[in-house]
């Protein structure tokens, strides 16, 4: 994980992305994966991706704890802006 946050720091997010997938290739509940996937299509302005990665996080998230609560508003706020 350490690597694709490394990569993204530098703007290279083409590897940055190979990286946060290589990582949920290997474990599915990666959650900081997804939310660097996350920062990689937000900084695209690839708004699909980002929405359809979210959801895909909060699949994996326990309903009712806060990190579920905070990717909802996340989500909702993002819907909200374009539906």
């Amino acid at each position: 994980m350490a690597e694709g946050d490394s990569l993204f720091a530098i703007g290279n997010l083409d590897d940055a992305e190979k990286s946060y997938r290589d990582a949920l290739g290997k474990d599915r509940n990666q959650v900081n994966a997804y939310l660097g996937l996350t920062m990689i299509y937000a900084a695209r302005d690839e708004r699909n991706k980002v929405v359809r990665t979210l959801k895909e996080l909060l699949s994996i998230l326990p309903p009712g704890s806060e990190d579920y609560a905070r990717v909802q508003g996340q989500l909702k706020s993002i819907e909200g802006d374009n539906p």
